[in-house]
């Protein structure tokens, strides 16, 4: 590992910081001998590689383009990585890497930069032994992927007359002081059906296709509840009763009634079921093998 560097250069007194440029980035790190690459602080601060070739070091400053920024932004977080440049013991800059996407220079910019080509970037690293920050990379850019799936399936699987609603409700809503928008929604989604068991059982199909999980799900998925929540118990369990219990609808269900929102909102009418519906939604559960499942229901039915 290599070891800390001694002194640190600091901006002149009096000179503002400024939006980020190229040529201000590639001024600073012209002549650098060295380059120390390691986790940020917040993360331990590991060391993750050591450069002190010139041509080497030269090649990731080319990596470093960035597209000046017209207008400020900054990530949320301290970044993943520190890129600490110094030509002897002097340090010329150290830019933090965000996401493999941004970098940010705060001794001299007053806003991120989005990198031109950050996975090449981060190819170099992994090239050089330092694997960790393409690994991350790739995983974020598969779990945006998999968002992004789960998104465009919550969408076909949503009643018709929803669907150009859902941009404007997929944040979360509060069931208990619902929004104007979730009263619209319900609105339209009222005059779309002939009755209104077939807006419920829609509904139940609706939220019995979401991602998987019932604790931890996208808050998108929480708009099919808050509209179930606009129905009373009594009319749920006899839109229910209509036809057979497919295997969404005996999910949807099964969900609603375990919820946080059901027993805060309607305590002890989940455990007051009717006794062929209870059998029903426990078995589904039972088969999906899913222990949280089983026991957020069990809790709910009492039985």
């Amino acid at each position: 590992m290599g070891t800390a560097v001694a002194s640190v250069a600091r901006m002149p007194m009096g000179i503002l910081k400024r939006l980020p440029t190229q040529a201000s980035l590639d001024r600073a790190l012209a002549g650098a001998t060295r380059v120390r690459i390691a986790q940020v602080e917040e993360l331990g601060g590991g060391e993750l590689l050591l450069v002190q070739d010139a041509e080497r070091i030269q090649e990731l400053v080319r990596l470093l383009s960035i597209v000046s920024p017209t207008e400020r932004f900054h990530c949320l977080c301290p970044g993943d990585q520190v890129l600490e440049f110094s030509r002897e013991k002097r340090r010329l800059a150290a830019v933090t890497l965000h996401h493999g996407r941004s970098i940010r220079w705060n001794d001299a910019w007053d806003s991120d930069a989005l990198l031109a080509d950050g996975p090449a970037l981060l190819r170099w690293l992994a090239d050089r032994g330092a694997s960790g920050p393409l690994n991350a990379w790739e995983e974020d850019q598969g779990r945006a992927e998999r968002d992004l799936l789960a998104w465009e399936s919550w969408q076909r699987e949503a009643p018709p007359a929803l669907v150009p609603l859902l941009p404007d409700l997929s944040s979360l809503i509060n069931p208990e002081v619902p929004p104007p928008e979730l009263l619209h929604a319900e609105e339209i989604l009222r005059s779309a059906y002939a009755n209104e068991g077939d807006a419920i059982v829609a509904l139940l199909d609706w939220f019995g296709s979401g991602a998987g999980t019932w604790s931890g799900f996208p808050s998108y998925e929480g708009v099919a509840e808050a509209l179930l929540l606009r129905y009373p118990t009594e009319a749920i369990v006899q839109a229910l009763g209509k036809e057979p219990l497919t295997p969404a609808r005996a999910e949807g269900a099964s969900r609603v009634f375990a919820s946080w929102w059901f027993a805060r909102m309607r305590p002890n009418e989940a455990a007051a079921l009717p006794e062929e519906l209870a059998l029903s939604l426990r078995e589904h559960a039972e088969r999906t093998g899913d222990q949280d499942k089983i026991a957020r229901l069990s809790g709910a039915l009492r039985r």
